[in-house]
């Protein structure tokens, strides 16, 4: 308590928090001076965040709609208040035959009562007065009801009342002689009243950016340095895109400060947990892959709760997970990852979860974070393999960060392959525990967790299952066949033997009653294929590496081992060659037999380590390859945020 005492007088006493604050109050309200032009196109790609109770996107030749309902709403948050606009909104009848009326409202200022017309119509409004003009937030109410005259069956049509909307637009205007004319996007002339809650939340975010970094031991320079470049990019989307902002800023700052409070959660418990592991780290080489963990979560956080973000599998596992919550354990689904053949879709997963669903209601919500944890914190298992072998804290967190930002990471949160990341987590554990505890595979604890972390991960995933057995048998014939040591024959053997019992365990606790079905749909593969009428659509585009890793990643693994191979231990050397050559064996399982158990994201930890040995390893080598490293680094970076950008804003719409 004292230690949290003295931190939080630091912070206080700390004369850049002050000036970061109202450094960030002021450069967001001049980022609002900027007002720029506003086109909302209803019904496209973008508009899912603004749009409230209308129908379906639909199309119409080139153009995109969306019809009302009886009652429909555009929200606007942070638009900014005190300048006179103008409205122009583009629609016409639903239904030619059914005459309707169309009322408008901003905010609870009325705009417009008209019938709509049955061809398309562009109505301009201007707002110089009145509520409207000194909202800093709008929202545009679209009532929609049975034209006048129409009475006799205005109750029974009521509900059927609809318009078709294409296209808003907000612009500045200013009023020249009588005339409105279209505004500078610039002018000292006006004052532009900024939404208070948008200066505080983006404020918040700057701030809690700058205290974290100060925690983790960044000189308060380049903290300062950092999170004024997070001031930046925040007011450069506020004036120049406001709405892809301020519609989510307060989800961001949420995000941002519960990132920071894991970050402070995870800094005493994750040496704890290494120590357990025999391994000993400060706090010093531990701070950079806490950076990256901050990192991980904020971005994948923001994407995944972003207004516009669809996960294509979620509700598909929501629907299990409720089948699983009342009882029903055994079911098939029809995989790509199979050729599209019916396989048991293990339950794992979802009765790992059953707890929570006691303590939350909000099942939507448990897995989207449940996701997320899985993923952000799979970091610490590669940073753990980084430390405790190659004993490098450059490679850690250079591992770490390119695990993060590889693009197979965001597309199954994307696509909403939630078992597979839950079982990624545990494979990396079960690896974890089969080199961290190498030498004691053959202790009765050691070799029980590993039994056990093999049947939790069997059960949760049937294409894990086959890839957590493949390496584990690998890694146990390269041992066999390779030994650094005297010792390793027994290891190997004491590994074997619980893969065996593990691999008994998961078929008799779960899939004894799915052999037959295993069986035929395996024969029935091998005989589509040899005959030549096996097509699986889609599959082998997306089994294809380099679309889900850069070849940069993948070239930069298999470099970086190569060329830092002299200096590894002999145990990393080992199970690096096992990773890789298990991989090799599904991918040429892929290509042959349609077959697909998502290899990418199984041999990514390998390739992040792999990075990280070779960046480390180069960036020894002078100033000239340090730079070489940076720029590698960058355009790693650059790859998976443009791919994350890609899969939040325009995947599934």
């Amino acid at each position: 308590m004292a230690k949290i005492k003295s931190w939080l007088s630091s912070i206080l006493l700390d004369r850049n928090i002050y000036w970061l604050g109202i450094v960030s109050l002021a450069t967001f309200t001049l980022a609002y001076q900027v007002t720029l032009p506003i086109h909302l196109q209803i019904g496209g790609v973008l508009d899912r965040p603004y749009v409230v109770n209308f129908q379906a996107p639909q199309k119409e030749g080139q153009g995109r709609y969306r019809l009302t309902r009886t009652l429909s709403m555009l929200v606007l948050p942070g638009l900014g208040g005190g300048v006179p606009r103008r409205v122009s909104i583009r629609s016409r009848l639903a239904t030619p035959e059914r005459p309707t009326r169309l009322s408008i409202e901003i905010q609870t200022q009325k705009i417009a009562d008209r019938d709509a017309t049955a061809q398309w119509q562009t109505d301009t409004y201007i707002i110089d007065s009145g509520p409207a003009l000194s909202a800093v937030n709008w929202v545009i109410t679209f009532f929609a009801r049975p034209a006048e005259g129409q009475n006799a069956k205005k109750i029974a049509v009521q509900k059927n009342s609809k318009v078709a909307i294409s296209d808003v637009l907000i612009e500045p205007v200013v009023n020249v002689g009588g005339r409105w004319e279209a505004a500078n996007p610039i002018d000292p002339r006006r004052f532009v009243v900024p939404g208070p809650m948008q200066l505080i939340v983006l404020t918040a975010a700057v701030l809690t950016l700058y205290v974290l970094l100060v925690a983790l031991q960044v000189q308060k320079r380049w903290a300062v340095m950092v999170a004024g470049a997070a001031l930046f990019a925040f007011a450069l989307l506020l004036a120049l895109a406001r709405f892809y902002l301020t519609v989510f800023s307060p989800t961001l700052a949420m995000i941002v400060v519960g990132s920071a409070l894991s970050v402070a959660l995870a800094a005493p418990l994750v040496p704890r947990l290494y120590h357990i592991g025999g391994l000993a780290i400060t706090r010093r080489d531990l701070n950079p892959v806490l950076m990256v963990f901050f990192v991980a979560l904020v971005l994948k956080l923001g994407g995944a709760f972003y207004p516009q973000f669809i996960s294509s599998d979620l509700l598909y596992h929501q629907h299990r997970w409720e089948r699983v919550l009342q009882g029903e354990l055994f079911f098939l689904t029809s995989s790509p990852e199979f050729g599209n053949l019916d396989i048991p879709l293990a339950p794992g997963y979802y009765v790992f979860l059953a707890p929570l669903n006691t303590l939350f209601q909000e099942r939507y919500l448990i897995l989207k974070f449940a996701s997320v944890f899985f993923d952000t914190t799979s970091i610490f298992f590669i940073a753990y393999l980084a430390f405790k072998f190659a004993r490098s804290a450059r490679v850690a967190w250079i591992a770490a960060l390119v695990y993060t930002v590889t693009p197979i990471t965001f597309l199954m949160l994307s696509a909403g392959n939630l078992p597979n990341i839950f079982s990624q987590w545990l494979l990396l554990a079960l690896v974890v525990v089969v080199l961290g505890g190498y030498d004691h595979l053959r202790d009765r604890r050691v070799w029980l967790v590993v039994v056990f972390l093999y049947v939790v991960a069997g059960i949760s995933h049937i294409g894990n299952l086959i890839v957590m057995t493949t390496l584990l048998v690998t890694f146990a014939a390269v041992l066999m066949l390779w030994s650094p040591d005297a010792e390793s024959r027994p290891q190997a053997r004491a590994l074997l033997l619980a893969v065996v019992v593990g691999a008994t365990l998961t078929f008799l606790l779960y899939y004894i009653d799915f052999t037959a079905l295993l069986l035929s749909e395996f024969v029935g593969l091998l005989q589509k294929k040899f005959s030549g009428g096996l097509r699986v659509a889609g599959t082998l585009n997306f089994a294809k590496v380099p679309v889900a890793i850069s070849n940069a990643v993948i070239a930069g693994g298999l470099l970086g081992t190569v060329i830092a191979w002299r200096e590894q231990p002999a145990l990393l050397k080992r199970a690096l060659v096992a990773w890789f050559v298990s991989a090799a064996l599904f991918v040429a399982i892929a290509q042959f037999a349609g077959i697909y158990v998502r290899y990418n994201i199984y041999v990514l930890p390998a390739l992040s380590i792999g990075v990280g040995l070779g960046c480390a390893w180069l960036a020894r080598r002078g100033i000239r390859a340090y730079f070489i490293v940076a720029l590698y680094l960058a355009y790693v970076i650059w790859v998976g945020l443009s791919f994350w950008y890609v899969r939040v804003m325009f995947a599934y719409h």
